[in-house]
């Protein structure tokens, strides 16, 4: 019979000098811990790089993917360490981010279930979390994408600006796309010509805005005049939708 405690290690793939201890079930709480061994003395400082002598270790768990529909915790002493300028940093993990209660895998499924249900509810419910936690979540992968975005490297060269509604009343956010590859670029509240300018100007240097050659947006008043204001065009032409 094969030891739970490899299952999870050829699962997790852990590197060395990490091992798995011990693996738990709780049947009446449906929920399995898998616990995780550092066997060293020393580890590399996250900050410096150096390898110094392990300080202390100090207990955490993140939730990673269900196992058999039982809730999976990993757990561990993680090891923390001293270095040369007295600073005291944990050691990196490899299965998730510093200062994060879940691992990458279990990120990585939460993200995938919100963009095929389109819904923050809905992918709480299947994940079985908070909708708080779910929303982190989102925005935490939302700005990582901002900040691998390129816009030198993959210019924009047609602009579309729209406006949505959300909520009772009238209450509106701008929304700035690539109109070539279909990506959002970023999105801000209101929909007045200082609105959109700001917006405009946030995610464009006066350099990338030169690379535009199309803009569409609707009829709106501001809109037109905050894209007039912003992006010069030699021959403007503008395609508006309703």
């Amino acid at each position: 019979m094969i030891d739970a405690r490899k299952i999870y290690e050829q699962m997790l793939k852990l590197p060395s000098p990490w091992e798995v201890s011990k693996v738990e079930v709780n049947e009446a709480g449906q929920e399995v811990k898998v616990y995780i061994e550092y066997e060293d003395e020393e580890g590399a400082c996250p900050q410096t790089g150096e390898i110094c002598k392990i300080y202390d270790r100090r207990e955490r768990c993140w939730r990673h993917l269900d196992t058999m529909d039982y809730k999976t915790m990993i757990c561990c002493r993680l090891p923390r360490v001293k270095n040369s300028f007295g600073e005291y940093h944990d050691i990196a993990v490899d299965w998730a981010e510093p200062g994060f209660s879940h691992t990458h895998k279990f990120e990585n499924k939460c993200i995938v279930v919100l963009q095929k249900t389109h819904c923050q509810l809905s992918a709480s419910h299947i994940m079985k979390i908070s909708d708080d936690k779910m929303c982190g979540i989102m925005h935490k992968a939302v700005n990582r994408g901002l900040s691998r975005r390129d816009l030198t490297r993959q210019p924009v060269e047609a602009l579309s600006i729209d406006e949505k509604s959300y909520g009772k009343g009238q209450h509106y956010i701008s929304v700035l796309t690539d109109a070539t590859n279909g990506r959002v670029l970023d999105v801000a509240a209101g929909r007045l010509e200082e609105d959109a300018t700001a917006l405009i100007q946030k995610v464009f240097s006066h350099e990338q805005l030169l690379n535009i050659k199309h803009v569409c947006c609707d009829m709106w008043a501001d809109y037109i005049k905050a894209l007039k204001k912003t992006v010069l065009m030699p021959n403007w032409y503008m395609t508006s939708f309703m």
